[in-house]
C-alpha cells in the first residue's frame, strides 16, 4: 500500500489492507465505545449519508492515520491524547464491517428486483399469449356456431372482459367448456362445419393448459417481492456507528495538531457537508464593550446657595 508517503494526498487507501494491516474486532468492542447510544440516535444519524461516503472517507482519513502513528514520535503520540491502536484497529474493522452489510443489502435488493422483473416479464407474455389464442379461439367458435343466438350468447359470456391474468385465464377456460361443447354437438351440420377446422379435444386440451399457465405467472409476478438479507435498518446502524467512531479520531487529530501542530489534521471530505456543522465549536462570549457613542455631558454638583451680605441700614 502507498501509505508510507505521507504527504502524498493521492494515496490510496482500502479498508480491506487496512484490517489486514490493523487486525480484525468484534461487535463488542465496537460497543465498548458507542454501546451508551440510543439506537434510534444511530440509526438517524446513519440514514443523513450515503455508506459510500463513510467508506472513502473512512478508508482515506484511517490511513493516514494508520501511516502516521507508525511513524510518530513518542512527543506526537503524547498530543493524540484519547487515540490507541485498540481504537484505530476496531474503527478500521467498524468501517470495513458497515462497508459489507451495504454491498450484502444492495446486492440483494438488486437481486430479488432483478427476480421479481423476470416474472413480470413472464406473466406479460404468457398474457399476450393468452389474449391473442383467447381471440382465435371465440373467432372460430363464432363461426362453428352455426348463427345460433343461444349459442352465440354462451361464446360472448364466455369471452367477458379480461383486464387481468386471472380474468384471462377464466375467460379461456369458459370459451375451452363453449368448445366441448361445440364438439360435442352430433348433428351432420355442425360435423360439416368443423371438418378440417383443426378444432379438437387436443387444442381445447392445450389451451386449457394455458389458462393455467397464464393465472400462475399472473400470481407470481404479483407477489410480493422477497426482502434482502440485510435489513436497511442494521444498515443505518453501522453507518451511525462509524460516523462516530471517525468523528472521535477525526477530533482527536484536531486536537493533538493544537498542541503540536506536526501532527497532521485528518480533514473530511466526502463528509465535509455531514461535518461541518458539528465542528464548528461556539467561541467563549466575550465581556460587553464599554460604550463609545457619544455620553451626555457629565452633571456638576450644584453649588449651595450664597449666604445673603448684610445691607447698610437695614438690621441684620
Amino acid at each position: 500500500m502507498p501509505a508510507e508517503a505521507l504527504d502524498d494526498e493521492d494515496a490510496i487507501y482500502s479498508l480491506d489492507d487496512l484490517v489486514t494491516r490493523r487486525g480484525e474486532a468484534t461487535f463488542e468492542e465496537v460497543l465498548n465505545y458507542v454501546g451508551g447510544v440510543d439506537k434510534a440516535d444511530l440509526v438517524r444519524e446513519g440514514r443523513a449519508v450515503a455508506t459510500s461516503r463513510i467508506d472513502r472517507d473512512a478508508a482515506r482519513l484511517y490511513g493516514k492515520a494508520d501511516a502516521f502513528l507508525r511513524k510518530a514520535t513518542e512527543s506526537q503520540r503524547d498530543a493524540l491524547l484519547g487515540l490507541s491502536d485498540e481504537l484505530l484497529r476496531i474503527a478500521i474493522w467498524a468501517a470495513r464491517h458497515g462497508s459489507r452489510l451495504a454491498a450484502a443489502r444492495d446486492g440483494g435488493v438488486a437481486k430479488a428486483g432483478s427476480a421479481k422483473a423476470a416474472r413480470e416479464a413472464a406473466a406479460e407474455a404468457a398474457r399476450r399469449k393468452g389474449r391473442a389464442v383467447r381471440e382465435q379461439l371465440a373467432t372460430a367458435l363464432r363461426t362453428l356456431s352455426g348463427g345460433d343466438p343461444r349459442l352465440l350468447k354462451k361464446i360472448d359470456g364466455a369471452y367477458g372482459v379480461a383486464p387481468d391474468a386471472g380474468k384471462l385465464a377464466t375467460s379461456l377456460a369458459a370459451l375451452v367448456k363453449v368448445g366441448r361443447e361445440t364438439l360435442a354437438d352430433g348433428s351432420d351440420a355442425a360435423a360439416q362445419r368443423r371438418k378440417g377446422t383443426r378444432l379438437d379435444a387436443a387444442k381445447l386440451d392445450a389451451i386449457e393448459a394455458l389458462a393455467g399457465e397464464i393465472r400462475k405467472a399472473g400470481d407470481a409476478a404479483a407477489a410480493v417481492t422477497a426482502s434482502a438479507s440485510v435489513d436497511q435498518t442494521e444498515v443505518d446502524t453501522w453507518d451511525g456507528m462509524n460516523l462516530l467512531l471517525l468523528e472521535m479520531i477525526i477530533d482527536i487529530f484536531d486536537a493533538g495538531h493544537a498542541v503540536d501542530p506536526s501532527v497532521p489534521r485528518l480533514v473530511p471530505i466526502s463528509l465535509g457537508r455531514y461535518f461541518s456543522p458539528r465542528r464548528t465549536r461556539p467561541e467563549k462570549p466575550t465581556e460587553a464593550a464599554p460604550a463609545t457613542g457619544p455620553q451626555p455631558p457629565a452633571t456638576e454638583p450644584k453649588a449651595a446657595p450664597a449666604e445673603p451680605q448684610p445691607q447698610p441700614g437695614v438690621p441684620a
